[in-house]
């Protein structure tokens, strides 16, 4: 049984990592390729980090961790996604965005998985809403002021914007959270050496 081992990178193009481990012109041996777990398209955190960096450098858009696997699972693929599944689920919760793809290397002799992830969790969309109440005079045409003995509330604070279309508006904030790697690297740790020996328990 292989040596439990695991390595943690940044990834700056997030977009072609992905494409790379699932390109079966460039893998030799693809095992397995999951995207299940993928609600936005690494082309929409790429994006995203281009549009909020706040220097010249460029912002990380995602992670990729790669893993040794016992060679015995490529014996029964079912067990394999489940293993896999399992360490992404309980390293990096229900609520990322991630992809697998499990490998073997030329000689076949080393089974293992890239795991790519993005450390901003998802967030459901949020409807806009007004910030204050709004006013509108209707004798003279135009917004005015609470102060104004004929201006009529037309919108509340809080209330829910509509478009011309009369369809609500989203924020466009789709990612929000951020946690730094070098939090999750100490739970990489953690969860590798508890995963793998339950593996090795399973398996022997």
């Amino acid at each position: 049984m292989a040596k439990a081992f695991a390595r943690q990178t940044k990834l700056k193009n997030v977009v072609g990592r992905s494409e790379y481990i699932s390109d079966n012109q460039r893998q030799e041996h693809i095992v397995l390729h999951s995207q299940e777990n993928m609600i936005h398209s690494w082309n929409e955190y790429a994006d995203y980090e281009k549009q909020n960096k706040k220097n010249k450098e460029e912002n990380i858009q995602g992670r990729e961790i790669i893993i040794a696997l016992p060679n015995e699972l490529d014996q029964d693929r079912e067990k394999l996604k489940e293993v896999v599944d399992d360490y992404s689920f309980n390293l990096l919760g229900d609520n990322r965005d991630f992809e697998y793809a499990v490998h073997w290397n030329k000689e076949k002799t080393n089974l293992h998985a890239h795991i790519i992830y993005s450390e901003r969790e998802r967030q459901k969309k949020e409807p806009k809403r007004y910030k204050r109440d709004y006013y509108y005079n209707y004798e003279e045409g135009k917004m005015s002021s609470k102060k104004d003995p004929n201006a009529v509330i037309t919108k509340h604070k809080g209330d829910i914007k509509y478009n011309k279309e009369g369809e609500i508006e989203y924020t466009d904030q789709l990612l929000y959270f951020y946690q730094k790697g070098c939090k999750l690297k100490l739970r990489l740790d953690i969860a590798l050496a508890t995963w793998y020996n339950k593996v090795a328990i399973e398996l022997y």
